[in-house]
C-alpha cells in the first residue's frame, strides 16, 4: 500500500501488477508483461512519496510510474531471481537481494548500479533498510548481515559490512525487517521469531508460538508490535519491548504468505485462498475484519423492508446506513466510540437498536442516525434481541440481562442467572410474554420466567452457542452452535424434538414464516435448508461467505456476510433469480470485490437425500479453490449447462493465485 494510503498494488502469477484505488476499490490499471518465462511479481514496493512502483520478476527489476504505469527502469544484474527489494526513506536507493547469494544497491533517479556486495553463504531471503541508512539481510543457510551506507558524492554511495552472525542452530532467514526507530532488527526462522540489536548484534528476544514456518514480519508504525505470519495460519500480534504475546488473529483458514502495514493496519494476504484481509491492531482492542471476507467482525443488519442495510465499520468506529436500490451510503452514525457488537432492526424498519464492547446501548432513528434513547451498561454488551412487537428488547451482557421498555426506555427487570466465573452469555431471544431464552459460551441453553429462581436447562451442545431463533409460533426453539448439529426443542416443556445433523459450524438460523423450513448458515459457507417435519435436508445455495445474520419475510432470506455484503434469496419450487446488494465499504475500511455479485448461482431447489447432499457439499468445496478458472462448456453436463446459461455473465476475473501486496 502507498504511503499515503490511497493504492494498493497487487502481483500476480498472470504475469501482471494492479493498482487499485483504496476507497473506492475501483481497480485503476493493469500492468501486464510478456516474459519468456513464468514470473509471479511476488516482490514488490513503491516509493514513499507514492510516484513509483518496482517489481521483481526473476532476475529483473522492473521500475514503472504508478500513475501511468509507464516502465522508467529495467534493472539487469542479478544472475538469479531477484528475492527481496526495498526502497530507501528518501527514495533515492533501491537495495535488492537475490538467490545468487547478493546484495546490490541501485539509483533510484538513474538505474544505476551503485554496489554489488557478495558476502553470503546463501541465498538472500530478505534484504530491508533502516531509516537511519542500515542494509540488514538474511540468507537460507542463517546468515544475517548488517551494512553500513554513506554517501561519498550525490550519485555515489560506499557501503560497508558492519555485521556478521549466524541464526541459532543456522536456521532459515524466511523473512526480516526493522523498527522504525532504526534500533531493532526482527528476524523470522523456521517457527521462531528473533529480536536483535541493530548496534551490538545482541539477541533480545526470541518469540515462540507458532507451528508452522513463518514467512513474513513487520514491526507496527507505533514500534510497539511486531506482527508474524505463519503457514499455522495464524497472524501472531507481540509487544516488541517485552516479546510477550499479545493476540493471536486466527482468521486466515489458510497460510499467511505475506502481509504489509499500513499504520496499525496490517493487510495479508493467502497463497492459496486468492484473498486478501484487512487487520486493524488498536491500542485497547485488537480487531480484524477483511477487506473482502469479514470472516470475524461481519456487524450487519438489513431492515425488513430490504431498503437499508446496516454496517458497522471498525476504523473509525460508525454504522454506515447503505440504501439497497442505490447501493450508496446515505447515512453514518458515529456515537458509538468503540468496537460495536451487535445490531437489530425493529420492525418498524425505522427503528435500530446497537451495542458496544464499552457497555453503551442506543436506540436510534436509522433515516436520520438521531439518538432516541442512550444507556450505559457497566459491561461489554454481547447481544441484543428485540419482542415481536417492538415493545421490549433483551440486552445481553457478560453475565446479565436487562430487559429494556422501549416506551419508557428503562431497564424493568434484570436476570443474573450464571452462576460460574467461566460462563458468559453470547446470544439472547425474547419471548411475546417476556421470557429470556439465552445461549452460552459452554453450549448450555437457560429459559429465563419471571422469576429468577424457576430457570429451565437445554443440554445439548458441547461447544459455545453462536445462533438461537424461534418458531414463528415460539413453540419450538432452534440452537446453533460450533458443533456440527442443531438441536431443535419443545422448550416450553423442555422436551427435544430432534437432532439436525449437519457437518459444519452453525453460524446463523432463521424459520420460515409458516415454521415448515428452518434455514441454516454455517462455515462452509452454505445456505441450507431443512423440512422441520423430520429434520431431513431439502435444498441448499453456496454464497461464498457465512452468514452472520438473517430473517425471513415473504419467502425470502435476509441475510448479510461476514465481509459487509446483504444478500437476498428467494424460496421457490423453481430455479430463482438470485439479489444480491453490495453495498460496499466506507473509505476507511477500504473496499469490496465488486465481482461477487455476478458469481452467485441460482438456488439449487431438488429435493436430495442427505447422503446426497453431502457429496454435493464435498464437491462444491473441493472445486472453491477453482472458482477462477475457465471452464468450457463442452466439458459440463446438461444439468450443469442450463445452470450456466441461467447465471448472469460474468465480469471478467483474475484466474491466477495473488501472490504478494502492498
Amino acid at each position: 500500500m502507498s504511503s499515503d494510503s490511497a493504492y494498493l498494488v497487487s502481483g500476480s502469477a498472470d504475469d501482471s501488477l494492479r493498482v487499485w484505488d483504496v476507497d473506492s476499490g475501483e481497480e485503476l490499471r493493469v500492468i501486464k508483461e510478456d516474459h519468456s518465462s513464468y514470473s509471479n511479481h511476488s516482490v514488490l514496493c513503491i516509493s514513499h512519496d507514492c510516484s513509483k512502483i518496482i517489481s521483481a520478476s526473476n532476475a529483473i527489476i522492473n521500475v514503472y510510474e504508478l500513475s501511468s504505469g509507464v516502465e522508467i527502469h529495467h534493472l539487469t544484474g542479478h544472475s538469479s531471481p531477484v528475492s527481496s527489494i526495498f526502497i530507501s526513506k528518501d527514495d533515492t536507493i533501491l537495495v535488492s537481494g537475490s538467490d545468487d547469494k547478493s546484495v546490490k544497491v541501485w539509483s533510484v533517479a538513474t538505474g544505476n548500479l551503485l554496489a554489488d556486495k557478495k558476502e553470503f553463504d546463501g541465498e538472500v531471503s530478505k534484504v530491508v533498510m533502516t531509516n537511519d541508512g542500515h542494509i540488514l539481510a538474511g540468507d537460507k543457510v542463517g546468515g544475517l548481515r548488517i551494512f553500513s551506507t554513506s554517501k561519498i558524492e550525490e550519485s555515489e554511495i560506499e557501503v560497508s559490512i558492519k555485521h556478521v552472525m549466524q541464526t541459532p542452530d543456522n536456521a532459515r532467514v524466511y523473512s526480516l525487517c526493522a523498527s522504525n526507530d532504526s534500533r531493532w532488527m526482527v528476524v523470522a526462522t523456521d517457527m521462531n521469531v528473533l529480536v536483535y540489536s541493530v548496534a551490538d548484534c545482541s539477541l533480545q528476544h526470541t518469540l515462540t508460538g507458532h507451528e508452522g514456518i513463518i514467512d513474513c514480519v513487520a514491526v507496527t508504525y507505533s514500534d510497539k508490535y511486531i506482527v508474524s505470519g505463519a503457514r499455522d495460519s495464524i497472524m501472531n500480534v507481540w509487544d516488541l519491548a517485552t516479546g510477550q504475546l499479545v493476540e493471536s488473529l486466527e482468521g486466515q483458514q489458510v497460510e499467511v504468505s505475506n502481509f504489509a502495514l499500513t499504520g496499525d493496519i496490517v493487510i495479508s494476504t493467502s497463497i492459496v485462498s486468492q484473498y486478501i484481509k484487512l487487520w486493524s491492531t488498536e491500542e485497547k482492542y485488537i480487531s480484524h475484519f477483511n477487506l473482502f471476507f469479514r470472516d470475524q467482525s461481519g456487524v450487519i443488519a438489513v431492515t425488513r423492508d430490504k431498503k437499508f442495510v446496516l454496517h458497522y465499520s471498525a476504523n473509525p468506529p460508525e454504522i454506515v446506513v447503505w440504501c439497497c436500490e442505490a447501493r450508496k451510503p446515505v447515512q453514518s452514525q458515529y456515537k458509538h466510540t468503540c468496537n460495536v457488537n451487535t445490531i437489530i432492526t425493529c420492525s418498524n424498519n425505522i427503528t435500530a437498536l446497537s451495542g458496544d464492547v464499552e457497555g453503551v446501548f442506543l436506540i436510534w432513528n436509522i433515516n436520520t442516525t438521531d439518538a432516541i434513547s442512550r444507556h450505559e451498561f457497566e459491561d461489554c454488551i454481547r447481544h441484543i434481541a428485540i419482542r415481536k412487537d417492538d415493545k421490549f428488547a433483551a440486552v445481553a451482557l457478560k453475565n446479565k440481562i436487562s430487559l429494556w421498555d422501549m416506551e419508557t426506555h428503562s431497564v424493568v427487570k434484570t436476570w443474573t442467572p450464571l452462576q460460574n466465573e467461566n460462563e458468559t452469555i453470547e446470544r439472547v431471544l425474547l419471548t411475546s410474554d417476556n421470557q429470556v431464552i439465552c445461549g452460552l459460551n459452554t453450549g448450555v441453553v437457560l429459559v429465563l420466567g419471571d422469576d429468577e429462581t424457576n430457570i429451565k436447562t437445554l443440554s445439548q451442545c458441547k461447544s459455545s452457542v453462536t445462533s438461537l431463533v424461534l418458531s414463528p409460533s415460539e413453540d419450538v426453539l432452534a440452537v446453533g452452535s460450533l458443533d456440527t448439529c442443531v438441536p431443535v426443542w419443545d422448550w416450553r416443556a423442555e422436551t427435544l424434538i430432534q437432532i439436525i445433523d449437519d457437518t459444519f459450524k452453525m453460524v446463523s438460523m432463521a424459520f420460515t414464516e409458516d415454521g415448515h423450513y428452518l434455514v441454516t448458515g454455517s462455515s462452509d459457507k452454505l445456505i441450507r435448508v431443512w423440512q422441520m417435519s423430520d429434520g431431513s435436508f431439502y435444498m441448499s445455495h453456496y454464497i461464498y461467505s457465512d452468514l452472520v445474520t438473517m430473517v425471513i419475510q415473504d419467502n425470502e432470506i435476509i441475510g448479510g456476510t461476514r465481509y459487509g455484503q446483504p444478500i437476498v434469496l428467494a424460496i421457490h419450487e423453481k430455479p430463482t433469480e438470485v439479489l444480491e446488494v453490495t453495498p460496499g465499504f466506507s473509505s476507511a475500511d477500504g473496499f469490496v470485490d465488486s465481482q461477487r455479485s455476478d458469481d452467485l448461482a441460482p438456488i439449487d431447489t431438488t429435493p436430495s437425500n442427505k447422503s446426497e447432499e453431502e457429496a454435493k457439499t464435498n464437491a462444491i468445496i473441493e472445486k472453491e479453490t477453482e472458482l477462477d478458472k475457465n471452464t468450457s462448456k463442452e466439458s459440463l453436463t446438461e444439468t450443469e449447462a442450463q445452470e450456466e446459461v441461467s447465471k448472469p455473465p460474468k465480469k471478467k476475473k483474475r484466474n491466477s493465485q495473488v501472490c504478494c501486496v502492498l
